[in-house]
């Protein structure tokens, strides 16, 4: 959110009436465990009162506008975890194996590039470790998978808006339990530096937002899950490089 936090940072948005009543003082905070990117903020606005008529019209107008141009991406805190824990380089190459509908693989994106700029010593890549680099060039990559068709072409829609970061995309449908390996210009496989397993799940994980779950939930729906969680962690397992980093991530607490 840098357009946001620099252009709204200092905006105190105070007593902005809706429909039915006033919402009450807020002001943008920074998501203080994002930093040193220093690119992350959240407001504590209901989103169905940014999506009254009203003086929060504008505001709301802005984020979408900027969500479409590729100016900042909405995203739940939580859900940020897995890719700032995975140490993104601008050398790794990356696979998300789950990647649709995107926030995380745009994420990724924005962290591959722009870690090029922030890497510190220590970080170099495999046989450049003492290098002093304030700016490295770009090497890796980002293969972001999905099973399923329609999503991977909503993955495509969605990271066009990162025209900067494009070139280091590749998009894949394949079921990510047997995903084939990757394949370069010397016939050899590609083995990963980075793996991240966002596994589908039963959702239990997120009752405090939706209380609906709780309802559908059943023991049959964990175990089922489960079962598809390793064999999605196995794989994941046997693609990643010596001494890379597999991050596998849930919404679910069975």
């Amino acid at each position: 959110l840098d357009s946001l936090g620099t252009e709204a940072q200092s905006t105190d948005v105070t007593q902005l009436e809706t429909q039915t009543a006033p919402v009450p003082h807020q002001r943008l905070e920074e998501i203080p465990f994002y930093s040193p990117r220093k690119g992350a903020w959240k407001l504590k606005i209901p989103r169905h009162l940014l999506r009254r008529p009203g003086a929060l019209k504008g505001f709301h107008q802005f984020l979408v506008h900027e969500a479409d141009t590729g100016g900042l991406s909405r995203q739940e805190e939580v859900s940020m975890l897995p890719a700032l824990v995975s140490d993104i380089q601008p050398w790794c190459k990356v696979l998300d194996m789950c990647a649709a509908p995107g926030s995380k693989t745009l994420q990724l994106m924005e962290m591959l590039v722009g870690s090029a700029w922030t890497s510190p010593a220590g970080t170099e890549p495999p046989g450049e470790v003492g290098s002093s680099v304030t700016r490295q060039l770009v090497t890796g990559f980002i293969q972001a998978n999905d099973n399923s068709f329609s999503r991977a072409n909503m993955l495509i829609t969605r990271s066009q808006r990162l025209v900067l970061c494009a070139p280091h995309l590749l998009v894949t449908h394949h079921d990510g339990t047997n995903m084939p390996p990757l394949k370069d210009g010397t016939h050899n496989t590609v083995y990963y530096d980075r793996v991240l397993c966002d596994a589908p799940c039963s959702g239990d994980g997120t009752l405090r937002k939706d209380i609906t779950v709780w309802v559908n939930w059943t023991p049959t729906l964990s175990f089922r899950c489960h079962a598809l969680q390793c064999r999605l962690l196995r794989r994941a397992l046997q693609l990643v490089a010596v001494g890379g980093t597999v991050t596998f991530s849930t919404c679910a607490m069975s």
